[in-house]
C-alpha cells in the first residue's frame, strides 16, 4: 500500500484520538478508563505549546490518515523519549506503515538527543512487541493492571527500553 508519514496537521488530533479509542474497544475489548487515557493524550498533545524534542506523524494512503505515533518527553526523564498512540487501522496493516511511522520517530528521537526511547505497552499487543525487540527494544518493567480491560483480567503493562547510538 502506498502511503506516506508526515507530521500531523491540526485537527487530526480528533482522529488520532478517535482511532485510538475505537481500536482499544473493538480489538482488544478495554473500557473507558484506556480509552479516555489514549483521548486525552493525543487531545492534550495538540493543546500544548509546541516542543521540538515531541512530534505526533499521521501515515496517509489516498488521502486519509491509516496511523499513528508519537515521541514525547516523559517527565524527569530527559534522555528517554517515549514512544506513544502507536496504531496502524486494520485494513492497512502488514503494508510497511508501522515501519514507517516507527522510523519517523526513531530519527526524530535521535535528532532530538534521545538515547533511551521507551514503549509502554500491554500484554495483548503483541503486534506492538514483537517489531520493537527487532530494534534492539528489550522489557524493562512489567505491571498488572486490571482497570482497563472489561473482561475482569488482568492485562500486563510493559515497558521495554531501546538504546539509540
Amino acid at each position: 500500500m502506498d502511503h506516506i508519514v508526515r507530521p500531523y496537521r491540526p485537527g487530526e488530533e480528533a482522529y488520532i484520538a478517535d482511532a485510538q479509542g475505537r481500536v482499544c474497544s473493538e480489538e482488544h475489548r478495554w473500557g473507558p478508563a484506556s480509552i479516555d487515557y489514549a483521548m486525552k493524550v493525543a487531545l492534550d498533545h495538540a493543546a500544548r505549546p509546541k516542543d521540538d524534542r515531541e512530534e505526533m506523524w499521521a501515515a496517509e494512503a489516498d488521502g486519509k490518515p491509516i496511523g499513528c505515533i508519537m515521541l514525547c518527553r516523559p517527565e524527569g526523564s530527559p534522555d528517554a523519549g517515549q514512544l506513544r498512540l502507536f496504531l496502524a487501522e486494520e485494513d492497512s496493516r502488514r503494508c510497511g506503515i508501522g515501519r514507517s511511522l516507527t522510523s519517523a520517530l526513531l530519527q526524530k528521537a535521535r535528532e532530538a538527543g534521545y538515547r533511551r526511547p521507551i514503549l509502554w505497552t500491554a500484554s495483548p499487543l503483541t503486534g506492538t512487541v514483537r517489531p520493537h525487540e527487532a530494534l534492539g527494544a528489550r522489557e524493562a518493567e512489567e505491571g498488572e493492571d486490571r482497570e482497563w480491560n472489561l473482561e475482569d483480567r488482568p492485562l500486563y503493562e510493559i515497558k521495554m527500553v531501546m538504546t539509540l547510538s
